[in-house]
């Protein structure tokens, strides 16, 4: 998973408590304030779980 991408399912799971938040709202946040969210996602990945995305790169589907 590329940066851009990362993102993008940072923003997905940061929308869950923020609903109407931006990708350039995610980059105003202080670092520390979505770490949880990054952990959260590298957890994830470690299961096997992660987000879907399209052969262009976009976000497609919810975590599985």
């Amino acid at each position: 998973m590329d940066d851009e991408q990362e993102d993008r399912a940072i923003l997905a799971l940061w929308r869950v408590d923020r609903p109407h938040a931006t990708i350039a709202d995610l980059h105003q946040a202080p670092p520390l304030s979505l770490s949880c969210y990054r952990q959260l996602l590298h957890d994830l990945a470690r299961g096997g779980l992660g987000p879907l995305f399209s052969r262009r790169g976009s976000l497609v589907g919810s975590l599985l």
